[in-house]
């Protein structure tokens, strides 16, 4: 699961490959990547194996523009890890003002790894629960998922036949600055490391919850590995966010 600076090779996907998105024929062949991805300047370091991208996008807002990734790595029919990249930059060197992550606080959030934030810049990465049961309901626009990007990959993997495990553990990195920001999810299956959870409907109810995950010790000690394996993984993120704020300089 560890990602390995020393096995990645280059492997950029291209926004404009095809991808399906929950309609019509899933026959179309969806793009994959290998030891990173590259979106704008960030090249961002992807676990070990191959990934299939199952939703991407564009975005603008004032003066920045973006792209996001939803790359997924299944075992037979199973959804076992996810990756979600979002980066975004400036249109004009050094930029305006610093995007602002409100997952740095998410109530969800069970273990912080570090938290930062000044005027011009903020900075965390944590570990929290994901639920999927919202997204086998993908196309019913009441109910809520956490993003456009999240529900049409959603749709994509049920169109193929895949389905998810309740739990997923998440670990997430974030930082921005004037000039761009970018945010890294990576989702974890226990069930595929043979750690199930209490089937529930409502995610406060799992036993992955802030509240519930203290009577599960197997569950805090996955938990505390992925940790460690965020802290593992922490220099990595760092190293593709300056690199692209060099790159981004050096245009200005």
């Amino acid at each position: 699961m560890s990602p390995s600076p020393d096995k990645t090779r280059e492997a950029q996907v291209q926004l404009s490959a095809p991808v399906d998105q929950g309609k019509g024929s899933t026959s179309a062949k969806l793009e994959t990547a290998e030891g990173e991805v590259v979106v704008g300047d960030f090249r961002v370091t992807l676990p070990e194996g191959r990934w299939q991208v199952f939703a991407n996008e564009r975005f603008a807002i004032p003066n920045y523009a973006g792209k996001a990734y939803f790359l997924a790595q299944t075992k037979g029919n199973r959804l076992t890890n996810v990756a979600i990249v979002v980066g975004a930059q400036a249109s004009i060197w050094p930029g305006v003002k610093a995007s602002e992550f409100y997952d740095c606080g998410m109530p969800g959030m069970f273990m912080a790894g570090m938290q930062a934030a000044e005027a011009s810049r903020t900075s965390c990465w944590l570990v929290t629960s994901a639920f999927t049961k919202p997204w086998e309901q993908w196309a019913d626009k009441n109910v809520k998922i956490s993003s456009g990007l999240i529900r049409s990959a959603a749709g994509a993997m049920m169109a193929r036949g895949i389905t998810f495990p309740q739990d997923l553990v998440q670990v997430a990195f974030l930082r921005s600055e004037t000039w761009g920001s970018l945010r890294v999810q990576f989702m974890f299956s226990p069930e595929a490391e043979g750690i199930k959870g209490t089937a529930v409907e409502n995610i406060n109810d799992a036993d992955w919850a802030p509240t519930n995950i203290s009577k599960h010790p197997e569950k805090v000690r996955y938990a505390s590995k992925l940790k460690a394996w965020g802290e593992r993984y922490v220099p990595m993120f760092n190293q593709a966010f300056e690199n692209a704020g060099r790159a981004a300089e050096a245009r200005s």
